[in-house]
């Protein structure tokens, strides 16, 4: 690589200082000035056509688009950091079978490589070259292209459009909310648009099933997570109507009749239900095979039993806390009572101890500090004398 911009900008030194010796230097600084000009101006040019998809496309990092020619199938463009299709890294060339279009990790395809024998690949070996447009652009202007590619001559190369219908979990919007206060929330929603291109990084969509009956009759609403991600474009493009509506349909029809066999309870929130069901992979299998979509999760994200269960539960929760609540009053009572009974054991043993006087001249003493306290004193003599009396005639 520094090979060729030294190449390069070596020539247009050479091409410069021979200018200037044959026309001179200002015509010769003006002319490379109007096409460094003229460059840039193009540049941004198809960059606005670009994101009119005319002419020229802008695929945004992890998206691929379709490119039709007269309404046909003609290719796709990725724009995805750290991996191609199977067709450039293999360097096959383009036959137009679908595994052409295979989305392949670069860094897990040169690791399955080397572990072959007397494997001494690099990942330069198996990263296709940049066109030598785009490689001059880089070198001389240093413009990077990035995401934006060359689709065709309008009007009969186009970018593939098509409606895309998808279900996201965002949580429960509560009712007659006001559409200012959505921000912050998160809900449940349900899209539908017109879209020109495809994902290829990892997504969740929600799978809802109505009214599941299990083996004991009860219906239940399952509402799954699914997670993936598209590993060929072009067969869920080009290959069937509406990839992901046709996928959750038949993954669906597929998990109604496996609920069915067993009891709702077998079952909780955040279940995978691949470890549940070892053999949901055939139908996962297909998917992949058939649409290009392959899955990496299904986890429950909640699942609604009848109401009367809901009230059920409640019921048992409430006479549960009532319990719990009885208990820990016993408990404490048990433990006042015990703490009386001690004292009391204390108190009795201490004045037998002390005898008729010293139990005289506690009381004394606790009537002292009593505060707004009446003392009658029956007959003549002085408090002590009194109590005396009293506790002797016990």
């Amino acid at each position: 690589m520094e090979t060729q911009r030294f190449m390069i900008w070596t020539a247009i030194v050479v091409a410069l200082t021979v200018g200037g010796f044959l026309w001179g230097w200002v015509e010769t600084i003006e002319v490379f000035g109007l096409i460094i000009l003229n460059v840039y101006l193009f540049v941004v040019l198809a960059l606005v056509l670009g994101n009119r998809n005319l002419f020229f496309t802008v695929v945004k990092e992890g998206q691929v688009k379709g490119v039709v020619r007269f309404g046909r199938a003609h290719k796709c463009i990725m724009t995805f950091m750290g991996h191609r299709f199977r067709y450039l890294v293999e360097k096959t060339g383009l036959t137009y079978r679908d595994q052409d279009w295979d989305v392949i990790n670069l860094q897990e395809h040169l690791k399955g490589l080397q572990q072959q024998p007397d494997s001494k690949l690099t990942l330069k070996d198996i990263k296709p070259q940049k066109g030598l447009f785009r490689k001059f652009m880089k070198t001389v202007f240093f413009i990077d292209f990035g995401g934006l590619y060359l689709v065709g001559l309008w009007p009969f190369y186009k970018v593939y459009t098509y409606q895309f219908k998808w279900t996201s979990l965002r949580g429960e919007l509560p009712p007659n909310i006001e559409e200012e206060e959505i921000a912050g929330l998160k809900y449940q929603q349900a899209r539908a648009e017109m879209s020109n291109h495809i994902l290829v990084r990892q997504e969740t969509y929600l799978l809802v099933l109505l009214g599941v009956e299990d083996t004991d009759l009860i219906p239940v609403d399952f509402k799954i997570v699914w997670t993936g991600k598209i590993v060929n474009p072009f067969k869920a493009l080009f290959r069937v109507q509406e990839w992901l509506e046709t996928s959750s349909n038949r993954l669906l029809a597929y998990l109604r009749p496996r609920f069915a066999e067993s009891t709702w309870k077998k079952f909780h929130v955040g279940d995978n239900l691949l470890s549940h069901y070892s053999h949901l992979k055939e139908i996962t299998g297909q998917i992949e095979k058939l649409y290009g979509w392959y899955t990496v999760g299904l986890e429950i994200s909640s699942l609604t039993p009848p109401p009367e269960f809901a009230q059920a539960a409640l019921v048992v929760r409430q006479a549960e806390a009532e319990k719990d609540a009885a208990t820990h009053k016993a408990e404490a009572i048990r433990i006042i009572a015990k703490a009386e009974s001690g004292r009391i054991a204390t108190v009795f043993g201490a004045a037998k101890h002390v005898g008729d006087e010293g139990v005289a001249m506690k009381i004394t003493e606790d009537l002292s500090k009593g505060a707004n306290t009446t003392v009658i004193i029956p007959g003549a003599g002085s408090l002590l004398d009194t109590i005396k009396t009293l506790v002797k005639g016990r």
